[in-house]
């Protein structure tokens, strides 16, 4: 399931023409991941009202971690070279 939501955010970043801006921002905020994610738990009340609470809470669940956060970008990038 984790490799589901890897692949679905890679997909649309690629699909995007936003691979370079993505992994760059991520490269910079992947030492503030734990930060990060409690900021998402700090607005998940008002995230659900307008996504699907369940894909949110493991996407807060999955980015509180410096290696999923690797895995995302490693994603990215294998995405990326196989659309060149």
């Amino acid at each position: 399931m984790e490799e589901d939501l890897d692949n679905l955010l890679a997909r649309r970043v690629v699909r995007w023409g936003l691979s370079v801006p993505a992994v760059f921002l991520l490269e910079i905020c992947k030492p503030l991941a734990f930060v990060g994610s409690q900021m998402f738990l700090f607005w998940g009340p008002v995230a659900h009202l307008l996504v699907d609470p369940e894909r949110y809470d493991r996407f807060v669940e999955r980015m509180a971690s410096r290696e999923n956060w690797e895995k995302l970008i490693q994603r990215i990038e294998e995405m990326e070279r196989k659309q060149d």
